[in-house]
């Protein structure tokens, strides 16, 4: 197998080769209808809710903007009432079986959200829905709101416990307390509550990572998730403090989180979520590892069927003006060529620390680099070795994952920037 820095830096190389054809492809709707009438099977749904209480965080590398008139928030969601119903009206093979409200905070307005969830129960009946929460957006009465419509999986992005990282994140945060007993109240009423945890910033320590992993556990929530810190490249100068640090010290972050999570009796479900074994079934896993086709709606939302991927406009703006037009907002859609499709399952295996993938063709640079992400994809089905215990081969996964992910962070960024 070759070694770790060649192949993260093959999946960095590959990974940006495929944002570079999808920025520079064109959307066709017709194609696009006709992609969508032809899925089968179960496929997931994202919902992308671009909007955030002020101040933005300065950490978040997702596509967000500040809320900023009601109206506009209206006008969002009548445009994803507009397009949800012509995706409902195409398939005819397939079924949605998991829905995934991303953002943004999708919990701004928890009536609004409430509303479409009512209409997502009435397209495809009882399923599993997942909400992400902002702590700021919860009290009583919004958690009763999010109860009445049967939320069954809620991730709350709480990033720290502690008063100096939070400002360094630019996470506005009054009362950190207040956050802790959020928690302690969802897991009463939620089938399955993560917790959201950054670390990796410049100033991070194995004792601050320690602290903050040790307070998530000690709650008890059915996982953690602990997402490395991404900046994109519009960030740099802004944030000069989240410049990369060295591998052994980033890797003795993660080990430190991975025996904090063992001390607690949670093990690794992917490289960065952490959770109990007697809550297997109630995991909330990146949909993207769940399944290999997905639907996305909403601002920037991407989307996957067999080989063909398109992402939405980032622009709320354009996606109102578009929804009302023509249904859908497909700015950007491409074919999956062959080497393409495998690098992404197998990408979506190793994040899934699940069944591997066989691949033995090992010419040119391309199938040398799927040969090698397949060796490591084997591993994970070798019953000598405990996935769970293997630190080295864990924190290669989060390097090569992390890799992919800064990728479409520079695709997030390149969009908002020049408005696609």
């Amino acid at each position: 197998m070759l070694p770790l820095y060649i192949i993260s830096a093959l999946t960095k190389f590959f990974s940006r080769q495929f944002i570079v054809s999808l920025l520079e492809s064109r959307s066709d709707s017709k194609r696009h209808e006709k992609v969508v009438s032809t899925a089968s099977g179960n496929i997931a749904l994202y919902i992308h809710i671009p909007y955030c209480l002020t101040p933005l965080c300065k950490f978040c590398c997702f596509v967000r903007y500040p809320l900023e008139s009601a109206a506009e928030l209206r006008a969002y969601y009548r445009a994803l009432h507009k397009e949800l119903n012509w995706y409902y009206s195409r398939l005819e093979n397939a079924d949605i079986t998991s829905v995934y409200f991303g953002g943004g905070t999708p919990t701004v307005d928890v009536y609004l959200l409430s509303e479409i969830i009512d209409v997502i129960k009435s397209y495809f009946g009882k399923i599993p829905i997942t909400v992400e929460a902002n702590p700021r957006t919860l009290n009583d009465d919004t958690i009763n709101i999010l109860r009445s419509a049967q939320i069954e999986r809620f991730s709350v992005g709480i990033q720290s416990f502690q008063e100096w990282k939070l400002k360094e994140l630019g996470r506005f945060v009054d009362d950190i307390s207040r956050e802790e007993k959020i928690i302690l109240t969802c897991l009463k009423y939620f089938n399955t509550v993560n917790i959201d945890l950054v670390w990796g910033t410049k100033r991070d320590t194995q004792q601050s990572v320690l602290f903050d992993a040790w307070k998530a556990f000690s709650l008890g929530p059915h996982q953690v998730t602990f997402y490395p810190i991404l900046p994109y490249p519009s960030k740099r100068k802004a944030m000069p403090e989240y410049a990369s640090s060295s591998l052994l010290r980033e890797f003795r972050l993660y080990r430190t989180i991975l025996y904090t999570a063992k001390l607690f009796g949670y093990e690794p479900r992917t490289p960065w979520l952490m959770g109990k074994q007697i809550y297997v079934e109630k995991m909330i896993d990146e949909y993207i590892t769940e399944y290999e086709d997905f639907l996305g709606i909403g601002v920037s939302s991407i989307g996957k069927v067999n080989r063909y991927v398109y992402i939405n406009t980032f622009s709320p703006a354009k996606y109102v003006k578009m929804v009302k037009n023509r249904s859908v907002s497909i700015v950007k859609s491409i074919e999956l060529g062959d080497w393409q499709r495998h690098f992404f399952d197998i990408q979506s295996t190793l994040f899934g620390l699940s069944k591997p993938i066989v691949f033995n063709k090992k010419f040119s640079l391309r199938k040398i680099l799927l040969s090698n992400l397949t060796q490591l994809a084997t591993c994970l089905a070798s019953p000598s070795i405990q996935m769970k215990d293997n630190i080295a081969l864990l924190y290669m996964l989060h390097l090569i994952q992390k890799e992919l992910y800064a990728n479409i962070n520079i695709l997030r960024d390149i969009g908002m920037r020049a408005g696609i």
